[in-house]
């Protein structure tokens, strides 16, 4: 019987191959920024159905999911494509993990607006553009994004302020700072 423990430690094994044997480095995979290894990793789990589909679903459904060249798309046996897309889910969340880990949060002035921003100098630069920044340097301070809810339009949570910006920005590139949320919304 497969334990959990053997299975993560394959699905381990299949990532580090795939940076080793790919080229996939952490510096390769943030040139991806439109969810490319999360569709690769669908096309690899519908392949896992049978490389041999009577009705030619699963390869149809595959080769449009399927973000490069057909000649880069090398589907195996059903659980060797299954670690296939693990491993690519996996690209895909440290991906995104280390875009978060780029910009810091910001609580501005007394209404509390809350930013996100690669660093200080670039929230002072987008506020001062919109003609908004705060006369004293006290009214920005930093907030954990980790620890802080944020809301939705409609007053729903749906994370922290590290989640909505993933969220928001996990298919494409972040501006050097936006705001993130009102609490007027």
């Amino acid at each position: 019987m497969t334990t959990l423990d053997t299975l993560l430690n394959d699905l381990k094994t299949e990532r580090l191959a795939q940076i080793s044997r790919e080229g996939w480095t952490p510096e390769h995979d943030d040139t991806h920024v439109q969810g490319d290894f999360a569709m690769a990793a669908a096309a690899y789990a519908v392949a896992g159905r049978s490389e041999d589909d009577s009705d030619g679903t699963a390869p149809a459904l595959t080769r449009v999911l399927w973000p490069w060249t057909a000649a880069e798309l090398k589907p195996h046996d059903y659980r060797c494509n299954l670690l296939r897309a693990g491993a690519l889910v996996l690209a895909e969340l440290e991906r995104v993990e280390r875009m978060a880990d780029t910009v810091k949060f910001f609580a501005v002035g007394e209404s509390s607006e809350i930013y996100f921003a690669r660093d200080l100098d670039a929230l002072r630069d987008l506020l001062a553009e919109r003609g908004c920044l705060p006369e004293h340097p006290a009214e920005i301070w930093e907030v954990p994004g980790n620890r802080m809810g944020a809301f939705d339009e409609a007053g729903e949570k749906p994370g922290t302020l590290r989640q909505v910006f993933i969220d928001t920005y996990a298919h494409m590139p972040p501006p050097p700072a936006e705001q993130l949320q009102s609490h007027y919304n």
